[in-house]
């Protein structure tokens, strides 16, 4: 289990959870070391004071923060230089759906992401549609399965066989009812929950829907 707080909180949690087995992540980094650079966040500084993760081009990172494919790239690039596991967001816009674009998105993220990568270094990735994030609208579990299956293609393409054993979480609208569903697709390796966590029951519930607590 994997816990991304606000900035702010990172260090109490690291602290309150501190051999408890849940990891602490941040929900972004920037992608420079040190530099004049004010209000960003080194992964230096993420890495001292405990994390183990950090989320990488989230969509409302790329969305409100304009943050593109070479940008992604770069952040996944230092925080894996700094012993941070990044978990590397994308996923399509609506648009793009129901203009049948999603492999092409989907593909275009992922190699832009993973531009000069070496596959020793290991990271998750995450599919988060853009219109099902926070809207309700939840995608069907053939249609997750469906992105799941064309995205561990295209990490075979990039990676080789190395590919096969890349992690790929779900996430968009996950919540303690729909969690089942997703649990359920052989090719979903894990959840990405945003607001079902900030809701106590529901979380507890997810957590246990997916075997992480009694």
């Amino acid at each position: 289990m994997i816990v991304c707080p606000d900035f702010l909180n990172l260090i109490s949690l690291v602290k309150l959870f501190k051999r408890t087995g849940v990891n602490i992540g941040s929900q972004d980094v920037f992608y420079q070391e040190e530099g004049a650079y004010t209000g960003e966040i080194s992964p230096l500084a993420i890495k001292e004071i405990g994390c183990s993760y950090t989320l990488v081009g989230h969509s409302e990172r790329r969305q409100y923060g304009f943050e593109t494919d070479e940008i992604v790239n770069k952040k996944a690039l230092i925080a894996v230089k700094n012993n941070l596991l990044p978990i590397i967001c994308l996923g399509e816009k609506k648009e793009e759906r129901q203009n049948n674009l999603t492999n092409k998105v989907l593909e275009k993220q992922l190699r832009g992401a993973l531009n000069n990568w070496d596959f020793k270094n290991k990271f998750f990735i995450a599919y988060e549609p853009v219109w099902a994030i926070g809207t309700g609208e939840v995608i069907s579990p053939e249609q997750a399965r469906e992105a799941h299956i064309f995205i561990k293609q295209t990490l075979e393409k990039i990676a080789g066989s190395k590919g096969k054993n890349i992690p790929v979480l779900y996430g968009g609208s996950v919540d303690d009812v729909n969690t089942k569903n997703f649990v359920n697709i052989k090719e979903v390796d894990g959840l990405l929950v945003g607001g079902a966590s900030l809701q106590v029951e529901k979380f507890m519930t997810i957590c246990k829907t997916m075997g992480k607590i009694n």
